[in-house]
């Protein structure tokens, strides 16, 4: 082989390996995005959980609002101030 041919594999085999460097490090950052995604899904899935009884906490207080303000109206009716004149 001359020596221009071995120059030219052992350039190859240099430009074969930086790309096997390369794919592994766009491997490793597709792993650490996937993992992210993971995590997020998992925080998602904990925010619903939890909000669960907050909406039904919720509802409930503007039940006993609503039936607040309803019992202050009559109140009302039936206690209006005194007029001075």
């Amino acid at each position: 082989m001359s020596t221009q041919s071995n120059e030219l594999v052992s350039r190859i085999a240099g430009g074969s390996g930086q790309q096997n460097a390369t794919t592994d490090q766009i491997t490793m950052n597709l792993q650490q995005v996937s993992d992210a995604i993971d995590a997020s899904s998992r925080g998602s899935e904990e925010a619903a959980t939890a909000a669960h009884p907050l909406s039904a906490f919720s509802e409930n207080l503007r039940d006993i609002a609503g039936r607040f303000r309803a019992a202050w109206r009559r109140a009302g009716e039936r206690c209006r101030p005194l007029q001075y004149k």
